[in-house]
């Protein structure tokens, strides 16, 4: 045997060890942290971004960028999840067709006002409406079962759908829960219902917010990438859990969620 074939097992071991050495773990940290978050957020209706953002700062992203980055990744968890429940039919489709003009719309809108709306007054916005929902949820049997909602309601629950999507597709980060609400106190769902159909029409408003914050220079592409793919398993585990639980699980942890939602934005404006 040569020289070299006797010191080849060493040589090889060395070049795995500086390899591994090499390796930028930290987007394996972002997938993992973002398949939590999207099971919670899978199950809750939304939530997710109370912790996504927080963590994307954490790890020395750019505040704009640590807002525009889960937007590509919310696509994993809107397709995982929505894989999951069309097959228990529990998507309202009637209410798709009217809510996903919107919701595109808004995914153009939202992305032209994240670096000129102060995130302060949205903070005091998202502080308010969060304690409002969470108390009228609380003393009301909103979501436990399907209704007729009224065509004032109706109307009304597009108004705050529009407004609310906008919001969501500029700053994110616990905004969309209250979509939950729209859905169950103004458009008639149940949780479950809610749930389900919020992740359909929200991949209308993150194509094109996604599409946009891109070609602006806004989305850290290693980073979401892995969580794209974090979210994809966890928005499909998220579904699965809330279908077999049902809406009063999914209630009780939409209420949990807006509670945090409203202390967060308390503490972070």
């Amino acid at each position: 045997m040569s020289a070299t074939q006797k010191h080849l097992p060493k040589q090889t071991s060395s070049s795995l060890t500086l390899f591994v050495a090499n390796m930028d773990l930290l987007p394996i940290a972002t997938c993992f942290v973002a398949l939590v978050a999207s099971i919670g957020s899978s199950i809750a209706g939304g939530g997710g971004g109370l912790l996504i953002s927080p963590y994307m700062i954490l790890i020395g992203l750019p505040p704009q960028v640590a807002v525009a980055t889960p937007k590509l990744a919310g696509l994993g968890l809107a397709i995982g999840s929505v894989q999951r429940f069309a097959r228990s039919n529990v998507i309202n489709w009637r209410m798709v067709v009217w809510l996903a003009p919107i919701s595109i719309v808004a995914g153009i809108v939202g992305p032209q006002i994240l670096v000129q709306t102060s995130q302060k007054v949205v903070g005091y916005i998202v502080i308010a409406v969060s304690i409002s929902l969470s108390l009228a949820t609380l003393k009301s049997k909103v979501g436990l079962e399907e209704r007729q909602p009224s065509k004032r309601g109706r109307l009304l629950g597009y108004a705050l759908y529009s407004l609310i999507a906008i919001l969501q597709a500029a700053f994110g980060s616990g905004i969309g829960s209250l979509i939950m609400f729209v859905f169950m106190g103004l458009l008639g769902m149940n949780a479950l219902a809610a749930n389900a159909t919020k992740r359909v029409v929200g991949v209308g408003i993150l194509i094109p917010a996604s599409i946009i914050l891109f070609s602006n220079g806004l989305i850290d592409v290693p980073h979401g990438i892995a969580m794209l793919l974090g979210m994809y398993c966890g928005g499909w585990i998220g579904a699965h859990i809330a279908i077999n639980r049902g809406s009063q699980f999914i209630r009780t942890a939409f209420i949990a969620v807006t509670i945090v939602t409203a202390i967060t934005a308390a503490i972070r404006f």
